[in-house]
């Protein structure tokens, strides 16, 4: 079976089969019943005619049997010349042509010829014999015979009771003659229809039982089905515009319905070729723009998910790689720390000597620990847990990241002093966090630029936040802070944001980002008060692990 393959065509054939086809057929049968309504009209307009005939001649002939009765009773008796000479006396009815009293010997007892005033000598009449009763005739057995004009008798109907173009046709039962003349052969009024002049004509006919006769109407059906037949011609025309109309308007709609799933089928095409970037142009409230809004939305999330899925895998891999280096560092840093306490040995008590010594000490020695926690991590999978005063960690990411602001030109206002503020968590990945904000605040600022910590305790938790007057992110840069290798800075590794947040969250705080261009960026890390202190552990998963290792 055929079945179209575009939605638009298969959306035109059910117009097609649902109302242009009804619409044709409707325009057949218009067209095939013209006729036959036609013909219904002549035969109705003809039995009206008959009906009327009947009822027409009934009264007339009932006047003028009235009639001639009343002429046998007045003759009376007498010889039959006195009857005779009183007839002649009398004024015989319009539509009697001849008249005469016949006894019951078959003797004629009077006759009038030519008596009716009103009688056509060129029609056929009809003969009637009438029984005169004892009380009308001086014999019993007596009958009046009559000629009568039928066309007398039916004049009114024709001068206005017939279609125009009819025929009405008076037929004798007895001799079959026609009394009334007829254009045609009067034997084709015998078919209920027959063909005369190149026309078909359709004939009715009625019975009368007094006078005995019968009435035939016939009439042309061409001048009837003209009117049907050419209200059905303009009914199809009209019909045929109305349906190419509606196949028009369908074919446009249609388009504009199916340009919305032509351009969806398009980027759903360019999507499963591995374009992520495709968006589909969405306007108006219908549901094809709410259709593309949800793609759009579709494609951003898995665009989203997909970098973050990479960013695992990234993250995953470059945790193993740290951990193998984690120990080759740790190797060296204990030869480093080693050779510095040997040298210590040799050097003279000078503060401006001693101190930088004992610096770099305590820095290699920060840098152990912070390996070898990374080390323990990564082989046990659980995050050790203990008191930290948060200012601990805080002061020296700030120590350290001093040299990087006075190396750029920049400032640093740190108020890192106060009442402890304890939470559970690892002290240098604490620190490792607070670095990192303060390292790319340092580069945000810039030369002349500055940045400044502020430590804001709350009722369960503490709030420290980090502003530089740099020029702040783009709103399509902030989209990305979080997005781990995203940098817009051509030295940077784009771990920043993504490590700091990452440390708030294993710690089971947040972190979040205001920034906008020419005003700066503040970076806000909240984490929970410890009130009940305490340590311990917890196990983490396999991201967080590798990607703790990896921030370490």
């Amino acid at each position: 079976m055929f079945w179209p393959r575009t939605l638009r065509v298969r959306l035109i054939l059910v117009v097609v089969v649902t109302a242009i086809a009804p619409l044709a057929l409707l325009g057949i049968w218009l067209t095939s019943t013209a006729a036959r309504s036609g013909e219904l009209v002549v035969r109705d307009r003809l039995e009206q005619a008959l009906a009327t005939g009947s009822a027409t001649l009934g009264t007339n002939w009932l006047a003028v049997r009235s009639r001639i009765l009343d002429m046998a009773e007045a003759t009376g008796t007498g010889t039959r010349s006195a009857r005779g000479q009183r007839a002649s006396e009398m004024q015989a009815p319009a539509a009697v042509a001849e008249l005469s009293l016949i006894d019951s010997s078959g003797g004629t007892v009077w006759e009038l010829q030519g008596a009716g005033p009103g009688v056509s000598s060129s029609r056929p009449l009809l003969r009637v014999r009438i029984p005169v009763a004892r009380a009308r005739a001086s014999n019993a057995g007596a009958a009046l015979e009559a000629g009568i004009d039928v066309g007398t008798l039916l004049e009114d109907l024709q001068a206005g009771g017939l279609p125009v173009g009819a025929v009405l046709a008076a037929v004798d039962p007895a001799t079959g003659s026609s009394l009334l003349p007829v254009p045609f052969d009067r034997s084709l009024l015998s078919a209920d229809r027959f063909q005369w002049a190149g026309e078909g004509w359709i004939t009715r006919r009625r019975s009368l039982r007094e006078p005995r006769l019968d009435l035939v109407a016939a009439a042309p059906v061409a001048p009837f089905t003209e009117a049907f037949e050419r209200t059905a011609r303009s009914g199809l025309v009209l019909l045929g515009g109305i349906a190419m109309l509606s196949l028009l308007l369908t074919a446009v709609l249609t388009g504009v319905m199916t340009r919305g799933l032509s351009r969806l089928t398009a980027a759903a095409d360019a999507v499963s070729r591995g374009d992520l970037e495709h968006q589909i142009e969405s306007g108006g409230g219908d549901e094809m723009s709410w259709v593309a809004d949800a793609f759009n939305t579709m494609t951003t999330s898995l665009r989203r998910t997909l970098r973050e899925l990479a960013d695992r895998q990234a993250l995953a891999a470059v945790g193993e790689f740290a951990a193998s280096l984690s120990h080759e560092v740790r190797n060296a840093l204990s030869s480093i720390r080693l050779d510095l306490q040997v040298s210590g040995e040799c050097l003279p008590d000078d503060p401006a000597v001693r101190e930088p010594q004992e610096r770099a000490l305590r820095e290699i020695g920060r840098l152990e620990e912070t390996v070898s926690g990374a080390l323990a991590l990564a082989r046990s999978g659980r995050l050790e847990m203990r008191l930290v005063n948060l200012r601990e960690p805080l002061a020296a990411a700030a120590a350290v990241a001093e040299a990087e602001f006075n190396l750029r030109g920049a400032r640093l206002d740190a108020a890192t002093e106060g009442p402890a503020l304890e939470v559970r968590g690892d002290g240098a990945g604490l620190e490792q966090l607070f670095l990192n904000l303060l390292l790319n605040a340092a580069q945000a600022a810039g030369e002349g630029g500055s940045a400044r910590v502020r430590v804001v305790p709350r009722a369960e938790l503490v709030e420290v936040t980090v502003a530089d007057d740099g020029p702040g992110m783009s709103p399509e840069v902030l989209d990305r802070a979080f997005e781990a290798f995203y940098s817009t800075r051509p030295d940077g590794t784009g771990l920043g944001l993504s490590v700091a947040r990452r440390i708030a969250r294993v710690h089971g705080g947040r972190l979040t980002v205001d920034s906008a261009p020419g005003r700066g960026t503040a970076i806000q890390v909240s984490l929970p008060l410890s009130r009940q202190g305490g340590q311990g552990s917890r196990p983490l998963s396999a991201n967080e692990a590798q990607g703790w290792a990896a921030d370490m």
